[in-house]
């Protein structure tokens, strides 16, 4: 009878300490939109993660290996997780200052807004292409 007892209150601490983990991707299948992740000496099955939007609007943006990630799992089972969220690191920091929303792309491509400023900005590096297609034509007021 303690011995089960012990069993189960073991199962219930793991379950408890992997309702929230943070780790890193170790794998990825972008086709899938799905990651492993490893946390420690523990890597997850195959899990989603979250994106702005995934109905009739969708965006993605795909997560690399490396990446430092939040996965919750709201019964503790890993394998039920999903990422809520990547964590920055001192190797990929976020904006200096609040009033910049910024994308930085691993060829340095920018886009940034400035809300403080009300400035929008797209830095493409030497080589790169800008491809705007628009059905009915253009207006442009400045």
């Amino acid at each position: 009878m303690l011995e089960r007892r012990d069993k189960e209150i073991t199962d219930l601490k793991r379950r408890v300490a992997n309702m929230v983990v943070v780790g890193k991707i170790s794998h990825v299948d972008h086709k899938n939109a799905r990651y492993r992740i490893k946390s420690g000496n523990l890597v997850s099955d195959w899990i989603p993660d979250t994106q702005a939007r995934a109905g009739k609007t969708r965006s993605y943006e795909g997560r690399d290996v490396g990446e430092q990630v939040v996965v919750v799992s709201s019964s503790g089972d890993l394998s039920q997780g999903v990422i809520i969220g990547s964590i920055h690191t001192d190797a990929h920091q976020a904006a200096d200052k609040g009033s910049i929303h910024r994308t930085i792309y691993p060829d340095g491509t920018t886009f940034e807004y400035d809300d403080e400023q009300n400035s929008y900005s797209i830095h493409i590096k030497s080589g790169g292409k800008f491809i705007l297609t628009i059905a009915d034509g253009v207006s442009l007021k400045g």
